[in-house]
């Protein structure tokens, strides 16, 4: 184990820069395959938490480390399968909050392959990624991978990403695959929105949306929830509020009404037109501005390849 350890120490420098384009990291090192399996160069729990600690600490806190099963993640922590996460203690920047889920074996049988030792494993992580990573691989061809039985264990799990392997043939056969593709992860949708008062310079304009999270999981890693409007004919001016709104409790499969005021300020020209937009950008500074890694709502004629932002509205300043 010393020399995983000396590893991930020299590796600590360059996760810590580059940060910004890791979404989740695994938790490799251990078994013939960095898999967590067939293993000889790592032994027991202590060791286990060894690794996986000196990862938690090579990461910022926003970034969370896949483990293969619920079980190690038990045994390593001494956690009960009732210390589930929950809205308070989800993202709290603990080692608790930050432990992922990787499954190599999705419904390469009833366990996936060892994934589930019980239901009550099953159960800690159907509760937990709700607000942690869950990804994976499929990598044998079952009768669990029809439509129906992927749907229920995507949904259940809230998986965020997939190589599906063999269960792509399955998919496509059964017809499901664009649709089962398009909701693993978070799929935005704006539904509709109502606005209260004036548009008006220095006046408070009230918006409520509605809006549904079609996929089976919610944001993972931290971002703004901004609201922007930005006058037609002068893109320069430009006024950006920022919420107080996590966007990263908006769950999958739901559909949330969301209200915010926006202080408008003094310099609105009246007569002139102004376009609200919704903002999903990184929180990094170093991308922040870069529309690639801002988030995408699934509506037609919403989104700008330009800005990254979502267009809501255009109003005619009072």
């Amino acid at each position: 184990v010393g020399w995983i350890l000396r590893h991930i120490k020299q590796l600590k420098p360059i996760l810590q820069e580059y940060y910004d384009i890791i979404y989740v990291a695994q938790a490799g090192f251990i078994g013939t395959y960095g898999e967590w399996a067939f293993r000889s160069n790592v032994r027991g729990d202590t060791q286990d938490r060894m690794v996986v600690d000196a990862l938690l600490d090579a990461l910022p806190a926003s970034r969370q480390v896949a483990i293969r099963t619920p079980e190690h993640c038990m045994s390593m922590y001494n956690y009960k399968f009732t210390d589930t996460l929950t809205f308070e203690n989800a993202f709290d920047g603990s080692n608790r909050s930050r432990l992922a889920g990787h499954n190599d074996c999705f419904l390469a049988n009833g366990n996936d392959a060892g994934t589930f030792q019980s239901e009550n494993s099953r159960r800690l992580w159907r509760r937990d990624s709700r607000f942690i990573s869950m990804g994976g691989e499929g990598c044998l061809p079952s009768e669990f991978c029809h439509c129906k039985n992927s749907y229920q264990q995507l949904k259940d799990f809230h998986w965020s990403f997939l190589s599906p392997g063999p269960l792509s043939n399955y998919w496509t056969d059964e017809g499901c695959k664009d649709d089962v593709i398009g909701r693993i992860g978070y799929r935005f949708v704006l539904n509709g929105a109502a606005f209260y008062g004036d548009f008006a310079a220095g006046r408070d304009f009230t918006l409520k949306l509605c809006l549904t999270n079609y996929g089976f999981a919610s944001l993972i890693n931290p971002r703004p929830l901004e609201f922007v409007v930005v006058k037609d004919d002068d893109p320069g001016e430009k006024y950006v509020f920022t919420s107080d709104t996590d966007p990263r409790f908006w769950q999958g499969c739901t559909t949330y009404t969301h209200t915010e005021t926006l202080p408008l300020p003094g310099t609105l020209q009246s007569g002139a037109k102004y376009t609200l937009y919704l903002n999903l950008p990184d929180e990094s500074p170093n991308l922040h501005d870069d529309p690639r890694y801002s988030v995408r709502f699934a509506n037609r004629e919403v989104w700008s390849e330009k800005t990254g932002y979502n267009r809501i509205a255009t109003f005619l300043a009072e």
